[in-house]
């Protein structure tokens, strides 16, 4: 009897040993990734068009404003931009962000720079959540207004002659 109860214990212990319990594991919190504000997208077309950055200033519009204008346009806008000298020295968010599914509308005051000259512009811009990221759904190079004012100072010039 001893025999078969040495025998069991034996059996008990190895059998015991071959079986792990796992130990529980914590939960796991879900983790959200917010998306980066409509507002950083502003402060990075600032950035990209000071810095005549057109393959980066293009990556900021939306699926829909890539389809009707090409990056070929953003470099001829650029271009100009750099011939006459316009610089955006500042931009601020006037009043609240309004939301209506799937924009968030801003309205961005920009202060433009052009030879020397310093003009205010206000533009309503609308963001679409897309591909993580708020991107700006309107063609805004017409919005800025300065091609209207440096046509205006050419015809003085030429009026002047």
């Amino acid at each position: 009897m001893r025999k078969i109860w040495l025998v069991g214990l034996f059996l008990t212990t190895i059998f015991t040993a071959c079986v792990t319990i796992p130990t529980p594991e914590p939960e796991k919190t879900p983790r959200f990734i917010t998306p980066i504000p409509p507002q950083e997208t502003v402060h990075r077309f600032v950035r990209y068009y000071n810095e005549r950055n057109s393959s980066m200033l293009y990556s900021l519009f939306s699926e829909k404003v890539r389809a009707n204008h090409t990056v070929e346009e953003v470099e001829n806008h650029l271009r100009l931009a750099e011939v006459y000298g316009v610089k955006i020295v500042e931009w601020k968010q006037v009043g609240k962000e309004r939301i209506l599914h799937p924009y968030r509308f801003l309205n961005v005051s920009f202060i433009l720079q052009l030879d020397g000259n310093v003009s205010n512009v206000t533009v309503l811009l609308p963001t679409v959540f897309e591909n993580g990221d708020f991107l700006i759904d309107k063609w805004i190079f017409r919005e800025l207004g300065w091609e209207e004012i440096v046509m205006e100072q050419e015809q003085q010039k030429s009026v002047r002659l």
